[in-house]
């Protein structure tokens, strides 16, 4: 059963909805302990991990920002880790099982975009991974010059597309950045419960998304697809 029938473009996220992050913040969560242990402040990458999570259930807007905040002991410690700390390494992600065989199947029957809050060089990335040709219009935040939640990043990918936002489906991992504003503008929305920020809660209807689903592998079938 295609639960979205009117649809013909699917947007996705990247960051723990195609590509696994976890490796990248392992890197990062070790240079930000050592950091941290070098001004006296000890804390092990496991309460940084344990912290991180507490912060993406939390819905905090600015991730990093809250948590270098949160294992300072005053705002001023807080600026230095968070600009001091390592830089991220985009080399680290790997993608999630079968990403690439969803984005095959998909892109037989629907036009596919992306709407990321993401570095410079997205479209260099997915290319990377061998899924350039997948894709019919790609948004990162950094090109764009507007970030996820605000609405203006998918109202660009839209217009981009030439697609209306009935016509579209958004797919990501947080609740805050890719569902909720989407569902603000009325498309449809996938919950991909990956990752930390796959562990949001819905706080209210706005929040709810159309469908949830474990993994980026279950996605086809919301669209009455299967996986060859």
């Amino acid at each position: 059963m295609n639960l979205f029938p009117h649809c013909k473009w699917i947007f996705f996220d990247v960051g723990y909805t195609l590509l696994d992050e976890t490796p990248a913040w392992q890197a990062m969560f070790k240079s930000l302990s050592a950091d941290a242990a070098r001004d006296g402040l000890p804390v092990s990458t496991d309460v940084i991990w344990q912290t991180f999570r507490q912060v993406a259930l939390d819905f905090e807007p600015k991730q990093w920002w809250a948590l270098c905040k949160r294992l300072s002991p005053n705002e001023e410690e807080a600026r230095r880790l968070e600009h001091t700390s390592a830089q991220w390494q985009h080399d680290l992600q790997v993608p999630h099982h079968r990403a690439g065989d969803v984005l095959r199947v998909l892109s037989r029957h629907y036009k596919l975009g992306i709407i990321a809050n993401q570095a410079l060089g997205t479209a260099d990335r997915m290319r990377q991974h061998g899924w350039a040709d997948y894709f019919s219009c790609i948004v990162g935040s950094a090109e764009a010059g507007v970030s996820k939640p605000d609405l203006q990043i998918f109202t660009y990918a839209f217009h981009e597309a030439g697609c209306t936002p009935a016509e579209a489906v958004m797919v990501g991992d947080r609740i805050d950045n890719d569902i909720a504003p989407a569902n603000l503008l009325g498309c449809g929305t996938v919950h991909v419960r990956q990752g930390i920020s796959g562990a949001q809660k819905p706080r209210n209807p706005t929040e709810q998304p159309t469908a949830s689903v474990a993994g980026i592998a279950d996605v086809p079938e919301l669209f009455g697809m299967t996986l060859d």
